[in-house]
């Protein structure tokens, strides 16, 4: 099994960690491996040798490859949209619920943001990787996780099914540095987002279950604004006290007009936010000063209100 990515640097990176397109000429040897990426894959040859032809024309931050002696797959939706590859035929059964429910979220954000610049285009891949440890990631189309088995899966299908729509959002939640405070306007909004989910096909209940656990998490913890990615406490930050602080503007909002805070987040996407500052000025547009400047309050605060 060969798995390769950012989180195991193996191409040089542009200044800046500045997004890039890419063509690759990857030659496997033996050259029987089956070979799934990140990119559009074409088998061929090159120099009388055997090789896969990998390549990106919309910018991205990473290229992913993934190689093994057989890799099978099963796919669902339109014209295959939601594809999942795995290496043993036993996890064939998981491979079919993750991949109907994997299609089922994707129906459903594009639904929430009326497919505004989504990379669903193009379809949805996931890879069950054969290995128990280091978790999941998202690339634009693509999502690797790691080995989860059928019996696992109906035990913990909530656990899941938020995981999978927290990564699944990223589709659509990506623009933003990564490497600083502004990556809320990643994670916390995916994290939202796949609270959103919850709250649609779970209920009410189960939803209002995860913002206590949340509110727990997030308590006494930094402000997001100017937030030191590096920080211990940037995880509670951004993947709790942030979907937090859009369950409140959420709340604000419709208080006011029903539907508005839904037109906010398509007009977000469809603007291709990446800064906070930006996202102020679009709320200002959309709900005026006095909603701007509460989220920019909340989003500096070192502590959670009573109203959360």
């Amino acid at each position: 099994w060969v798995e390769l990515g950012l989180y195991a640097p193996w191409f040089p990176l542009p200044t800046g960690n500045a997004l890039f397109t890419y063509e690759l000429v990857i030659s496997v040897s033996p050259a029987s491996y089956d070979l799934v990426s990140s990119g559009t894959v074409t088998k061929g040859t090159a120099d009388g040798r055997a090789c896969w032809f990998v390549r990106s024309v919309q910018p991205v931050s990473d290229i992913v490859l993934l190689a093994a002696p057989q890799i099978f797959s099963s796919s669902a939706g339109s014209a295959g949209r939601t594809e999942v590859f795995y290496t043993d035929r036993n996890h064939e059964p998981v491979a079919g619920i993750i991949r109907d429910t994997a299609d089922k979220l994707a129906d459903y954000f594009i639904g929430q943001y009326q497919c505004q610049e989504s990379e669903m285009d193009s379809g949805l891949r996931i890879m069950l990787a054969p290995r128990s440890e280091g978790g999941g990631y998202v690339r634009p189309g693509m999502m690797v996780l790691s080995e989860i088995s059928e019996a696992d899966y109906c035990q913990k299908e909530q656990y899941y099914f938020h995981w999978f729509a927290h990564e699944i959002a990223h589709l659509w939640w990506y623009r933003a540095p990564t490497d600083c405070w502004e990556d809320w306007l990643n994670e916390s909004f995916a994290e939202y987002a796949a609270l959103m989910a919850m709250r649609d096909f779970y209920g009410a209940d189960v939803f209002e279950s995860i913002l206590a656990q949340k509110r727990g998490k997030a308590a006494n913890t930094p402000g997001i604004l100017g937030l030191d990615r590096n920080n211990e406490a940037a995880y509670q930050v951004l993947y709790h006290k942030g979907p937090l602080v859009l369950y409140e503007l959420e709340t604000r909002m419709e208080h006011h007009r029903e539907g508005s805070f839904a037109s906010f987040l398509q007009a977000a996407l469809k603007d291709q936010i990446v800064s906070t500052a930006q996202l102020l000025d679009l709320l200002t547009d959309m709900a005026g000063r006095e909603d701007a400047q509460w989220l920019e309050s909340k989003l500096g605060a070192k502590t959670l209100g009573d109203e959360f």
